[in-house]
């Protein structure tokens, strides 16, 4: 995929047939073309959807990173336990909610690791890829997670989502890391 393929929406089928590994979840897939020369590993594609319909979360990244980002949802999941209290009557089944006030997530923009552990109070940081947590809004305590990935020395935008969605990103980087 290129950069101008992150806005095509593809079903379950042709994912399955442009990649030559897939995995689905119920909010994230990725897809991982082991053919591209970009990567001795390949390029992995994160993708985000639901009833069978997906699209890129943005750029493609080095399919090598794929345990990078399982142990970071992973390191992700257990910092929401410690940080936030779940909601719901199953932990965590509608995300978690910080304890006591806590910086809205504003738009993340690419910057440094360094930046990125000034400017934010709740990151968790990983090899490749990094996500910062921070609240829905100024009244409204709910946790966002945005999942970013180092290119050149900088870390970049890849996806934003409620913590709902952890146990989902959890289990479909796990399954295809695994491979």
């Amino acid at each position: 995929m290129t950069n101008a393929d992150h806005d095509i929406r593809m079903n379950t089928r042709q994912m399955e047939e442009l990649f030559t590994a897939t995995a689905f979840g119920e909010h994230f897939a990725i897809g991982v073309d082991a053919t591209d020369p970009a990567f001795e590993a390949g390029l992995a594609t994160l993708l985000e959807g639901a009833g069978g319909l997906w699209h890129a979360c943005g750029e493609g990244f080095d399919a090598a990173g794929l345990a990078d980002l399982a142990a970071l949802a992973k390191a992700t999941k257990a910092k929401l336990g410690q940080w936030g209290k779940p909601q719901g009557s199953h932990k965590g089944e509608h995300g978690y909610t910080f304890r006591s006030a806590a910086a809205v997530l504003k738009q993340v923009a690419p910057m440094s690791r360094e930046t990125l552990a000034a400017t934010f109070q709740h990151v968790v940081d990983g090899e490749r890829f990094a996500m910062v947590l921070g609240a829905r809004g100024p009244e409204d305590r709910h946790i966002l997670a945005c999942l970013l990935v180092e290119r050149a020395g900088m870390v970049r935008p890849l996806a934003r989502f409620g913590s709902e969605w952890i146990d989902d990103l959890v289990d479909m980087t796990a399954a295809i890391a695994s491979r």
